[in-house]
Order: C-alpha cells, then structure tokens, then sequence
C-alpha cells in the first residue's frame, strides 16, 4: 500500500441492505445491484480512504476543501443503486458536519462538484442518495447555505425557521440548521443566515 492509503475495504454484496466499512468511515444502503456475470465471482463494492490532500480547486460557492482526507468508491457490478453515509468523525478539525458539503468528482484532475441531496443525518454523518461513483471530498460550505445548494437564500431561511427552538431531542430539529453548533436553533442561527443572505 501506498502511505497515501489509509484503508481499502471490498465487500461483496449478496442481497440489498446496509453494508459497513468501518474502518473507511462509509456505510451504503444497498437499494438495487445487477451482478456482472463474472465467472470468477468478482463482483464487488471498494471503498478506500486516503489519508492525503485531495487536490483540485472547489467549486465557486465552497471556501475550501478539508485537507488531510477523502474517499474513493468504485465497484465492478454492472449496476448499483445505493445511498452512502459518510462519517467525518475522525476527521481531524472537523467537529460539526453542520459546516461542511459532500463534494464528488470522476477522478483525480476532474472537476468538484457538489453533491445533490445530502442530508446532514447529525451532527458527525452526511448521507447523499446514489451519488454514483468516484472520489469524495469535503468542502466547508458558504455560512447559512443550510440546503447546500451554493447559495444562501429564502429557502435556507424557511429551514431555519421550521427548526427554530429546536434542540436534538426536539421533533422539528434539524442539525443542519444548529449553525453555530450551540446544540439548539435560536436568533443566532438565523443571525448567521441573515448576514449571509443572497451570497452565493
């Protein structure tokens, strides 16, 4: 292995459902998969973290990619449908996910990107339903951009109010709305919006 390889992990899946790599920092919810037909039973899902700098310049609405890691997913099945969690736990100076967006790209030299529908499932996991493949990254998202769409606006304003007075236990919280990761959504998340209202 390469020193720039912290861990790859294959898993071969034999039917729908959730498949753990642990040690990648990934979990999948497998929703459909069509083998290859390989004779030598080499269909399978490969997850590696690097433990490197990903490189590459971030797309307009991101400050900066988080340096020190990203993952690669890739898999020899001929079709696969899944949702993946990332977990950013162990990222070090990462503390809140709340902060960052799910960035993918083909390959190494090809443009970030963000990705489309990910969800902040707490407050160290981002999911994003079948993102298909390549490499993951992160970006630290432009403040108040609560949806991750690149822009702060009325609809990270409407997210924020849904979620105001909320506290994790709280049936209207939101995570992604706790800004300022006080542990609550209050004035100062709607602050953070407000100030950032119409950047892109």
């Amino acid at each position: 292995k390469s020193a720039a390889y912290q861990e790859s992990i294959e898993v071969k899946p034999a039917s729908n459902g959730a498949l753990d790599f642990p040690a990648g920092g990934v979990s999948l919810d497998v929703l459909s998969f069509t083998k290859g037909g390989y004779s030598l039973d080499l269909d399978s899902i490969q997850v590696t973290r690097l433990a490197t700098d990903p490189g590459g310049t971030p797309p307009a609405a991101i400050a900066r990619i988080v340096p020190g890691q990203y993952w690669q997913i890739g898999t020899t099945l001929d079709a696969l449908t899944a949702n993946v969690t990332f977990d950013v736990s162990e990222i070090p100076g990462v503390s809140n996910a709340a902060a960052l967006t799910l960035l993918r790209r083909e390959k190494a030299g090809s443009p970030w990107q963000i990705c489309a529908g990910q969800i902040l499932t707490d407050a160290t996991h981002i999911r994003v339903n079948n993102p298909g493949f390549g490499q993951f990254g992160l970006g630290e998202a432009l403040p108040g951009d609560v949806n991750r769409d690149g822009q702060v606006g009325v609809a990270d304003l409407t997210l924020v109010a849904a979620a105001f007075g909320s506290t994790s236990g709280s049936q209207n919280w939101n995570a992604a709305c706790d800004l300022n990761s006080d542990g609550m959504v209050n004035v100062f998340d709607l602050v953070v919006v407000g100030i950032n209202f119409g950047r892109t």
